[in-house]
């Protein structure tokens, strides 16, 4: 039976790995996932060990029962990560529009480098994201976090997911405020996150991920995770639907105003 501690060995590749999100922060009573960072450094011309490190992950997690690659980012084209599959990794490089894109090329852009999976852990599917900073060089600079970025990152993420998804888009905001070191905010947010609300995102957390375990092509689903993919999208949108009425009402009702950034 794979453990937490299994998936984040999985997805190390050899650098200093950090929990970051909801489920890093003591403060958080509720969260869905494992959210990770990571920085490693190699030498030059270590692109080639880089892919095989990458290929291991994807032959170890085929093999591994209760663990599946859901998504991996490495590079761009066009403005559009690209995402690399059991095939297009084993090969080193992708077909688009007929001309092939090495992985070791895509290393060398700058772009996310972004690994997803989903764990069976004791019996409950989980998903784990990391997100690698890989630095090849002779010699290394520590690297240093962009404040400003990551908080225009942030609030994008919030603007975009009130769209749909109202708890999950305060879950951004409780982030930015969280840099920007905001007391008073955060734990007018916090309380939220922290009421009978953050069950309720569990259980679409929860059927979200059984969602993607059935919409992935990795490998097979066992009979006891297999579900109806269109039942789980109408139940889901339901749910959301019906949270963003509970985070609404518990606004109004709290005199709260999330429009204040």
């Amino acid at each position: 039976m794979l453990t937490k501690t299994d998936v984040f060995s999985f997805m190390s590749i050899g650098g200093t790995q950090m929990l970051v999100g909801s489920a890093a922060d003591p403060d958080i009573k509720y969260f869905a996932d494992y959210d990770l960072m990571e920085t490693a450094y190699f030498k030059k011309g270590s692109y080639n060990y880089i892919l095989d490190l990458f290929r291991s992950k994807y032959k170890s997690a085929y093999k591994t029962e209760g663990l599946w690659i859901t998504d991996f980012k490495c590079g761009s084209f066009r403005g559009q990560p690209l995402r690399w599959d059991k095939d297009s990794i084993n090969l080193g490089y992708i077909i688009i529009e007929d001309t092939p894109i090495y992985f070791i090329d895509c290393l060398q852009m700058t772009s996310r480098i972004k690994l997803d999976v989903i764990a069976n852990i004791d019996s409950r599917l989980t998903e784990f994201s990391d997100i690698y900073f890989i630095k090849i060089a002779d010699t290394f600079i520590s690297p240093v976090l962009d404040l400003t970025e990551t908080l225009k990152s942030l609030y994008a993420d919030f603007l975009n997911f009130k769209q749909f998804n109202l708890f999950k888009a305060i879950k951004r905001l409780y982030s930015f405020f969280k840099l920007k070191k905001d007391p008073v905010r955060l734990k007018i947010i916090r309380d939220l996150l922290n009421s009978d609300l953050g069950d309720e995102y569990i259980e679409i957390s929860k059927l979200q991920t059984k969602l993607l375990l059935n919409e992935q092509l990795f490998k097979r689903v066992p009979v006891k995770f297999k579900s109806n993919i269109i039942k789980l999208n109408l139940k889901i949108n339901n749910k959301i639907d019906i949270l963003n009425r509970l985070v609404i009402d518990y606004i109004k009702e709290n005199n709260l105003n999330f429009h204040f950034v």
